[in-house]
């Protein structure tokens, strides 16, 4: 059994840390993610420095959900909905 991907999960329109969670690395990742942040088709933004990876609600603004605040200060741009943040060597 392989490791577990960790994940940070970082909700719109809160101020709480972000939540951790596990991924089954056995199965599909996107389905999982998708799972996650509520959403049927993410975006990928890669974050500056970090090797992180940044997964977005791609279809976010079309559902009107919230601001993302935290996810819009780290990667540079408007961020709305939850998003979902992990190593870019764990997605394949």
């Amino acid at each position: 059994m392989n490791k577990p991907i960790e994940v940070a999960v970082v909700r719109a329109g809160y101020y709480d840390a972000p939540e951790k969670h596990s991924l089954d690395p056995d199965q599909p990742i996107l389905p999982q993610v998708y799972k996650l942040i509520g959403c049927e088709l993410v975006e990928v933004v890669r974050l500056p420095g970090d090797a992180l990876l940044m997964l977005v609600d791609e279809e976010g603004l079309l559902h009107n959900k919230p601001l993302n605040s935290l996810a819009s200060i780290v990667s540079g741009v408007d961020v709305v909905g939850d998003v979902a943040v992990l190593a870019e060597k764990d997605f394949q």
